[in-house]
């Protein structure tokens, strides 16, 4: 089975090749890292902000962003049994927490699951990568200001995109208002969002860290966001504990 690896922006080099993979359906895998602009002090010229959305755009082409390295396996699984397919794997520079190792993966195959469910939600929240745990973190505070939040792992939107309607409709809650989050241009999430929470202009050169907060891709930016879309005055400061 053959790969290749480099980092997320070089793969401009790449795409002829990926396209042919893609319309003979060879299954080589694509290993990308460096995924955003968590590159930070590489600066813009190494932030791919548009690839991923580009990548996304291949017939017969699957883009895996998996939140950490758990999930990351239950991607691979999947894509070595789909042998008729390329695959790119999108992952991070940055250091990503394990999320709760006992969660359920059963549906990781399907593109996309709920991750958090609350009775009664108003709102969901998508996102993949990186900025899953702060979408989370974000779900968790923004409870006491009256806001239920689910949320949405989307480890590979081409897949959710072909998923029955309903299990699509399962996933994404048609009576909450959908906040998509990805550090990247992300235009192909308005299939399911209202809003989406992403990068409008090419990076900068800062720590990841910096630049996160810069372009609102915080647990504090996407409550701004959120709070925003609903309607709702957002309250600065800590709102309690967070049980994730």
């Amino acid at each position: 089975m053959p790969f290749n690896a480099t980092f997320f922006v070089f793969s401009d080099y790449m795409k002829p090749s990926a396209r042919i993979a893609a319309l003979t359906g060879i299954q080589n895998f694509f290993v990308w890292t460096h995924d955003s602009i968590g590159v930070g002090e590489d600066g813009p010229t190494h932030e791919p902000i548009e690839h991923i959305s580009q990548f996304r755009a291949l017939p017969n082409f699957y883009v895996w962003r998996p939140a950490d390295a758990t999930e990351n396996v239950e991607a691979w699984k999947t894509a070595l049994a789909m042998d008729k397919s390329p695959h790119g794997f999108v992952l991070s520079r940055q250091k990503l927490k394990t999320l709760k190792p006992k969660r359920d993966f059963g549906e990781v195959s399907r593109g996309a699951y709920l991750l958090k469910e609350r009775e009664d939600a108003t709102l969901t929240l998508m996102a993949s990568g990186s900025e899953l745990m702060p979408a989370l973190k974000a779900a968790c505070y923004l409870a006491p200001l009256g806001i239920k939040a689910n949320v949405v792992s989307v480890p590979c939107l081409d897949l959710f995109n072909e998923q029955d309607d309903a299990y699509k409709a399962r996933v994404v809650n048609s009576n909450t208002k959908v906040l998509a989050i990805e550090a990247a241009t992300a235009t192909e999430y308005y299939r399911y969002a209202d809003d989406v929470l992403g990068m409008e202009t090419f990076g900068a050169s800062a720590p990841a860290g910096l630049l996160f907060e810069k372009f609102g891709l915080t647990q504090e930016g996407i409550m701004r966001r959120a709070c925003k879309l609903l309607g709702v005055e957002y309250e600065e400061g800590s709102v309690g504990e967070c049980q994730l």
